[in-house]
């Protein structure tokens, strides 16, 4: 269901990392390696034709028909439209000029996909599958003049290597970006995996044909079975490989578009060799340094509260100098949403802070109201106040106790108590903030402490 419906909540997260992990996530995406793999198993099967008048014709109206044909059959999902009008250009290109100017055809399929549906560029998997292919048709060239062996083994595991280490340079800044890790043994398991790839494309098409046609043949099954038993074995043993796997990258949006600057300006500079391209990968390079110095600065010097939103659950977190000290009411039900707080900022880690009623930093004091007992401590004089849990109180008699310069209701409270509240908090003027309709909310302490 993955490899050819795109279905890839079929399969378990722990796999799911797995491929993850080994570098190869992109067999699962129904995508470019797929639809190209089709094609060229199509253009096979159909070879004998083209020897026939009008042969070359008749092949390519089929190869075309297939691949729309086989988008509508798994849904049209963006993936596999962005993969097969990809393959279309090139089919075209192919069928004109004898597969003559790839690289044309490649970036008119992307202005047309862009002009038709201008979202398509801010979706990962369209800049991760136009970059890969971009990588292999500008640096696989590069790569593949570095070693020519003579040994015909040799060489088809050389191209190969070539076209993953391609592809993996056109795509790992911004896979960095997103994900925050490098499978640096995703060259080990690209060259063990990939040469049968091919084939085991085609015998899952075949099984596919043969459900839908409700044919049962149980020895095809167990070899099936078998297979995806190898391919999965191997890619456990791989991702298991911890020590080669670097996680906690971090870098901006600027940072990555200096990357490709620099991986741009590098490729021009290895077509066509001068000193000024040589000059300005040079002064690239010490931008991007400059500018992760930059980065690294700005971020230890970080110094906010954060009280984020979790449907019936509390959590807030003060992140300083790289560290993250947080506190939840559910440590199991917040997990994710902590996850996702430091996995995507430059965290050194993160520490568990038990708190009753109070947090105190300086000119920063939050009280924390989950019970009305929790009142009649004049002396805090709270800047901020966090009502949790539907906390059962009077607002009016607390605005005459106490003169907040906030007044918070996170996500463990209903909305009525939330509505209720703003209410009074108007009435009194004093600022309401509701994480159920605004979302997490970010207090700057500045260097007050």
């Amino acid at each position: 269901m993955a490899l050819l419906l795109g279905k890839r909540n079929a399969i378990d997260d722990e796999i799911l990392s797995a491929y993850t992990k080994a570098g190869v996530i992109h067999l699962l995406a129904l995508s470019g390696l797929h639809v190209g793999l089709f094609v060229l198993l199509i253009m096979f099967l159909l070879k004998p034709i083209t020897s026939l008048k009008y042969g070359k014709t008749v092949r390519f109206i089929i190869v075309l028909i297939f691949l729309w044909g086989f988008a509508f059959f798994v849904g049209l999902s963006p993936s596999v439209v962005r993969a097969v009008t990809l393959f279309t250009f090139v089919v075209i290109g192919s069928y004109i000029n004898q597969g003559k100017h790839s690289f044309h055809y490649t970036v008119l399929s992307f202005f047309i996909l862009i002009i038709a549906y201008p979202p398509f560029l801010r979706a990962i998997g369209f800049q991760l599958s136009y970059l890969a292919v971009f990588g292999i048709l500008g640096i696989y060239p590069l790569l593949k003049k570095l070693w020519n062996p003579s040994n015909w083994f040799l060489k088809k595991i050389w191209n190969l290597a070539a076209i993953s280490i391609a592809a993996q340079i056109a795509v790992s800044p911004i896979s960095i970006y997103y994900f925050h890790q490098f499978p640096s043994l995703f060259l080990l398991s690209n060259i063990i995996i990939l040469p049968f790839f091919g084939a085991f494309l085609s015998l899952s098409l075949i099984i596919l044909f043969a459900i839908l046609l409700n044919f049962s043949n149980p020895l095809l099954f167990q070899f099936y079975d078998i297979g995806v038993d190898c391919l999965n074995k191997i890619i456990n043993w791989v991702a298991q490989q911890e020590a080669f796997l670097f996680d906690n990258i971090y870098y901006s949006a600027s940072s990555t578009f200096l990357l490709y600057c620099i991986i741009i300006l590098a490729v021009l500079f290895f077509y066509k060799k001068t000193f000024l391209k040589g000059t300005w990968v040079l002064l690239f390079i010490l931008v991007f340094i400059s500018n992760l110095i930059l980065e690294a600065k700005k971020e230890n010097e970080i110094n906010s509260f954060w009280v984020f939103h979790k449907h019936n659950e509390s959590l807030m977190g003060h992140q300083k100098g790289g560290i993250l000290y947080y506190h939840t009411s559910d440590e199991e039900n917040t997990n994710r949403l902590l996850w996702d707080f430091t996995n995507s900022r430059k965290l050194k880690e993160n520490r568990r802070l038990l708190l009753k009623n109070m947090y105190v930093q300086k000119n920063f004091k939050l009280l924390l109201l989950e019970n009305k007992q929790m009142t009649g401590i004049k002396e805090i004089a709270p800047t901020h106040i966090l009502l949790q849990k539907n906390v059962k109180l009077n607002l009016e008699l607390l605005f005459e106790e106490y003169k907040p310069d906030l007044l918070i209701a996170d996500g463990s409270n209903a909305p009525w108590s939330s509505y209720r509240w703003e209410k009074t908090c108007k009435k009194y003027k004093v600022p309401f903030y509701d994480t159920r309709k605004k979302g997490g909310l970010k207090i700057n302490l500045g260097n007050e402490e």
